[in-house]
């Protein structure tokens, strides 16, 4: 298979795809289809694992292998008169690193297909199960567009299971929320590469830390709430103090706010949960915020 000439998948900047001459695996007609409306399989689907995905993946791959990445396989369709569509399925370790990887770099209104999905701009992306599907047309047409919803389509009624949303999403609160920027992660690298203040891992993050992130307000408002799991209460509230120290931040109550250059933040364990609430626009929203959270997370717990 060829590489393609300026196929970017948007889950890092820069990232490109390059088929690589591995061995190849037989087109499975239970799962993948070898022709999707007039497009044809361009022969059968390479599979790369953990250590090969960096021959696949110009960049990027260590993001999909923070969210479990057990397999991917990919496989090119042509039609002569239209773009060449791009296959991309991602099998995760658990249907939380496909839920995950969904939400990274989210943008789209959702399309209706599998658990979740996304298209804009000839690109559809889902999840289903454990598994992250990524489809993308050298260029949209209507002709390309079709085929690539129909081949979601296709794929998530053939993939199988049914995976559970993380519970942990639901503590973020409603109210303000922009859907579409609600990212959930299960490792600190990923994690840092959306909250600037996280760069070092001030909080103390373990290798694998289910947590939510989640922005609030109008397009380039700076509020932001992070919630993130830890083993106990005791390892939660040293995290959050030593963030509270990495930010140079004294305060006598870690359950009260405190004023930043861009607005009022709280940050304070809750049971064995860090939350992180950035930039609120005033202090007694910030308190709203957490005492909500608060309540959300006793009953997760439960």
């Amino acid at each position: 298979m060829m590489k393609p000439a300026h196929l970017v998948v948007p889950l890092a900047l820069g990232l490109t795809l390059s088929l690589s001459s591995l061995a190849q695996d037989e087109v499975k007609g239970e799962v993948i289809p070898g022709s999707i409306n007039e497009w044809q399989a361009e022969g059968k689907p390479y599979t790369y694992n953990q250590k090969t995905v960096f021959d696949y993946l110009d960049g990027g791959a260590e993001v999909y292998l923070a969210y479990g990445m057990k397999s991917v396989r990919a496989l090119k369709y042509t039609r002569s008169d239209e773009p060449s569509i791009y296959l991309s399925i991602f099998e995760m370790e658990g249907s939380d690193g496909a839920f995950g990887a969904f939400t990274y770099e989210r943008l789209d209104a959702e399309a209706g297909i599998g658990q979740g999905s996304e298209y804009g701009g000839g690109m559809l992306r889902f999840w289903q199960g454990r598994h992250f599907v990524f489809i993308q047309a050298e260029r949209e047409s209507p002709a390309s567009r079709e085929a690539v919803l129909g081949l979601g389509k296709t794929l998530a009624s053939r993939l199988a299971g049914e995976g559970r949303r993380p519970a942990l999403v639901d503590a973020l609160p409603q109210e303000g929320l922009r859907p579409l920027t609600v990212r959930y992660v299960i490792s600190p690298l990923v994690l840092k590469n959306l909250e600037r203040t996280l760069e070092d891992n001030p909080l103390g993050l373990p290798q694998r830390t289910p947590a939510v992130m989640g922005q609030y307000g109008k397009t380039g408002d700076p509020e932001r709430i992070l919630i993130a799991s830890y083993p106990d209460e005791g390892a939660a509230k040293k995290c959050v103090d030593a963030y509270l120290k990495s930010r140079s931040v004294q305060v006598y109550n870690s359950a009260e706010p405190f004023r930043g250059p861009d607005g009022w933040s709280l940050v304070s364990a809750s049971g064995s949960y860090a939350v992180l609430i950035l930039d609120a626009p005033d202090a007694a929203g910030a308190r709203k915020r957490f005492e909500e959270i608060n309540l959300k997370l006793k009953e997760i717990a439960r």
